[in-house]
């Protein structure tokens, strides 16, 4: 649809068909543009929710922090795996240097699932699901989560080593 003149612009973590040749960047450093905005509203690219059944929730109330905890466990191997040059998955001459620099701007857990350190994202993502009436009415962050997801569980959970 880009491509053929459909639509004007796309927002997309794919590459869209068509780039380089009648497609391109809205900014010409957009990185350099994101890390700015980044460094000015605190907003992270997010890009994944993770949504339980209230009906599973109510039966099972033990599940919304199992997951958590597995999502946190997959970051963690992540985080780790960045940093095995032994076998890449992305064989850049400098990824150890872009790995640091990230870490230097997210800080040392790039993906911060905690509630408290993405306060700045998930106030954006209400008042955009609010202006563009995506929701019935303006949510507070609390509204998002469950109970026994709250403030200071991803401390508690990675103080007694469960996270």
């Amino acid at each position: 649809m880009l491509e053929r003149g459909e639509i004007d612009a796309l927002i997309s973590v794919m590459i869209p068909r068509g780039f380089g040749k009648t497609v391109r960047r809205l900014f010409r450093d957009s990185r350099k543009v994101e890390i700015e905005y980044y460094r000015k509203t605190r907003i992270f690219p997010i890009m994944h929710t993770l949504v339980l059944k209230t009906e599973l929730y109510k039966e099972k109330p033990w599940l919304a922090v199992s997951l958590y905890q597995a999502f946190c466990r997959a970051r963690d191997i992540a985080h780790r795996s960045m940093y095995d040059t032994d076998a890449l998955t992305v064989s850049l001459p400098w990824i150890i240097d872009e790995v640091e620099g990230t870490r230097g701007l997210f800080g040392p857990q790039i993906w911060d699932y905690s509630i408290e350190g993405s306060l700045p994202t998930l106030d954006a993502l209400l008042a955009y699901l609010d202006e563009q009436k995506l929701s019935k009415r303006r949510m507070s962050v609390d509204e998002l989560f469950v109970p026994n997801i709250g403030p200071g569980l991803a401390e508690y959970l990675r103080a007694t080593g469960e996270a």
